[in-house]
């Protein structure tokens, strides 16, 4: 899962994948929820497909940025 983040698996101090990870319950709650509510049942797989559609919007891989260890000089000064 870390990977996919764009995450370091061995760097314990990026909590992303472990909440990605926690999040899988309450989204099968929340589909389970929606299934049984409804008026117009659907498929429980399409409901769940729906759920876990909306999180990965949330959890899309951003780019890692680091700083720059370049130092920039002004012009004239190198």
């Amino acid at each position: 899962m870390a990977r996919r983040l764009g995450a370091d698996p061995a760097d314990d101090s990026d909590p992303r994948a472990q909440a990605v990870i926690a999040a899988a319950p309450g989204c099968v709650e929340a589909a389970l929820t929606t299934w049984t509510s409804t008026a117009r049942p659907q498929a429980l797989s399409k409901v769940l497909d729906l759920v876990m559609e909306a999180m990965s919007t949330l959890v899309a891989p951003t780019p890692v940025t680091r700083p720059s260890s370049r130092r920039t000089t002004r012009k004239g000064n190198a």
